[in-house]
């Protein structure tokens, strides 16, 4: 198993640790692969590709995360931007610079 407290490489080792978590809460929940897929409305198949190999559509995702009482976690991903000063408002925008194609 990989070490759970390294960076993650890249998108699939995230997708797996993903997978891997989501097993522990259900482990953690005493729950059987197909009580939970029941419970998140999804096939067993699914939950099983998912915690195996991190592979899950969004929605499907999202409803096993429902299931388990973690829909809260999902709020901290990606927390809500910090509104602007007024002075950041106002300040003059740098112009984009585009390269030239070739």
């Amino acid at each position: 198993m990989a070490n759970m407290l390294a960076t993650p490489t890249g998108p699939q080792e995230i997708r797996e640790r993903l997978g891997q978590r989501l097993r522990d809460h259900r482990l953690a929940q005493n729950l059987t692969q197909s009580a939970l897929a029941a419970r998140a409305a999804v096939p067993v198949s699914t939950l099983k590709r998912f915690e195996h190999s991190g592979h899950i559509a969004l929605d499907a995702f999202v409803r096993i995360v429902t299931a388990l009482g973690l829909a809260h976690e999902l709020e901290a991903l990606f927390p809500a931007a910090t509104p602007l000063t007024l002075d950041q408002l106002i300040a003059p925008t740098p112009k984009r610079l585009r390269g030239r194609r070739s």
